[in-house]
């Protein structure tokens, strides 16, 4: 029988969260729900603005009121889940970049010693 065709190469999206561990995923999942719930309060604000506005226009300050206070809260809902999807992806990122170098500097240490002995980039030359 023929051998099986290869997987398909891992693009985009799936290639990142491949190269997460499993610790850095669910923080990553977390910034992502905080992102998820944080884009509709974003949107809501310019209709909450025009809605203040409209009614500032015909005369109607108790709506005028009740729509500032619903920007309030929705901006304050907003700027909190805003700090959480920064510190999320941050951790995520401190992450990669540390698990990174420790690849890197595991490979550097599993060279052999005449890696770093020769060659013409090697200091000392004469």
């Amino acid at each position: 029988p023929p051998p099986p065709p290869p997987p398909p190469a891992k693009t985009g999206v799936s290639r990142l969260l491949s190269s997460v561990s499993s610790a850095s995923r669910r923080t990553l999942v977390a910034g992502c729900a905080c992102l998820f719930v944080r884009l509709p309060l974003s949107l809501a604000v310019p209709h909450l603005v025009a809605e203040c506005l409209v009614a500032v226009a015909a005369g109607d300050y108790g709506a005028a009121h009740n729509s500032v206070l619903a920007i309030l809260a929705v901006g304050t809902a907003d700027a909190a889940l805003d700090f959480w999807c920064i510190y999320f992806f941050g951790r995520v990122k401190e992450d990669m970049v540390r698990d990174l170098r420790q690849d890197l500097y595991a490979a550097l240490l599993r060279q052999d010693a005449a890696f770093f002995d020769g060659g013409e980039d090697a200091g000392g030359g004469g």
